[in-house]
């Protein structure tokens, strides 16, 4: 950039950032390599034995995760998920897996929305997921349909 751009700059902003040598690792939807996960490996454990049957084709073992804000809840998720798709692959196994933050969400109806329209294919599977106007069991119902 020339001289006479940096000119027309307001001087009361700062044109670089250097704070940060890499923003995206603040973005939620980063995920550290495993061995950047620390002090975790508890829980890793067992989100893992509960998703494991996921690898071999069998359903996985429901699992509910709570606990404060910032506490690694979304990362386990994500990390665990992550590599059970992974090692699902290696199985020649299909699996799919919809993260759903609760606090979201108002309602029920909403939160299984999310999972069945982000479970469906619509080319495939021939279902549209309406936005509004039916049930919660009406969403149950096309989440169990796109799961089998």
């Amino acid at each position: 950039m020339t001289d006479s751009a940096n000119d027309d700059r307001n001087p009361l902003f700062r044109y670089e950032d250097p704070i940060f040598r890499d923003e995206s690792l603040l973005r939620i939807s980063h995920l550290p390599d495993r061995d950047r996960i620390v002090g975790r490996d508890d829980q890793l454990q067992r989100v893992a034995e509960a998703l494991n049957p996921a690898i071999f084709g069998s359903e996985p073992n429901h699992i509910v995760i709570f606990g404060k804000t910032g506490s690694g809840k979304t990362l386990i998720s994500r990390a665990v998920t992550q590599m059970v798709q992974e090692g699902a692959q290696r199985e020649s196994i299909d699996v799919a897996y919809i993260l759903v933050d609760c606090g979201e969400f108002s309602t029920e109806t909403a939160a299984v929305r999310r999972i069945a329209a982000g479970l469906n294919e619509p080319e495939q599977t021939n279902i549209d997921i309406p936005h509004r106007g039916i049930g919660t069991g009406t969403y149950s119902s096309h989440c169990k349909s796109l799961h089998t």
